[in-house]
């Protein structure tokens, strides 16, 4: 009795209207501290009477509400909001068994199972179908199963580790291998021969789907791999590009490079 519920969006504002996702929160004179840490918690004075509940939920009609995931359950890569409940769901309903998380660098993190379809290229060509996000936000990695908790839901924590975990022997020769790249272009030892436009796209977008009308924006790039793309791109063709390069298609580019030779 006298209790309420209502949503607030992400500025702390109440919500209203329906069908409005925002985090659910409970309000009424049973609500408690919670739990104390320390001695000293316990001689505050209770002075709260509303709890967020951390769960989004949309208002359907009157005081019913939809409750539609959890707000830890969201990433946000390069500032784009994406629900991980929305990702773990699109690539399930596509046959991939598989969980789905994220840490402190805002990556969508997919732990999967073993199948004839599943493959990393598989499942990040399907998110970017879906989620307008760069390849570099995008981990996947095949496990040998799920980590659960003994209530038999996901261990978040432990799968997080299992997909960021690498073999240092890995990471040993994949330094050696960029250090030595590095060192060779600081030289001058060493320089790229690229063959054509879409041979740099290919190299710096290997799970993407090409055509000759695809452009850096469309094949997700961003701010991480703008310069790169840039700095080989001029460097093929033998020329500066145009302010509008990132929009332009493989093909557009490509006769730049003819231009250029003329």
């Amino acid at each position: 009795p006298g209790g309420e519920l209502y949503l607030l969006d992400d500025s702390g504002h109440l919500i209203n209207e329906t069908g409005i996702e925002g985090e659910l929160v409970y309000k009424g004179p049973n609500v408690m501290m919670g739990y104390a840490a320390t001695p000293e918690e316990l001689a505050t004075c209770n002075d709260t009477d509303y709890l967020k509940t951390g769960d989004l939920a949309k208002k359907v009609c009157g005081d019913i509400f939809e409750i539609t995931g959890r707000k830890s359950r969201f990433a946000k890569p390069l500032g784009i909001r994406v629900n991980l409940e929305d990702v773990q769901l699109l690539l399930k309903n596509n046959g991939v068994n598989c969980a789905v998380t994220s840490n402190k660098s805002e990556m969508i993190l997919i732990g999967y199972l073993p199948s004839p379809d599943a493959t990393n290229k598989a499942i990040i060509k399907l998110i970017q179908g879906h989620i307008k996000i760069p390849v570099t936000s995008i981990v996947a990695k095949q496990l040998v199963d799920i980590p659960r908790l003994p209530n038999g839901k996901v261990n978040f924590v432990k799968l997080r580790e299992d997909i960021l975990n690498v073999n240092l022997k890995d990471v040993t020769k994949l330094f050696w291998g960029h250090f030595s790249q590095a060192l060779s272009h600081q030289l001058g030892l060493a320089k790229q021969n690229w063959q054509s436009v879409e041979s740099i796209f290919r190299f710096h977008f290997p799970a993407a789907e090409f055509n000759q009308s695809a452009s850096f924006y469309e094949l997700g790039g961003d701010s991480l791999t703008f310069m790169k793309v840039l700095v080989d791109i001029e460097e093929y063709l033998g020329c500066s590009v145009p302010k509008d390069w990132h929009v332009m298609s493989i093909k557009e580019l490509e006769e730049c490079h003819y231009e250029s030779a003329l």
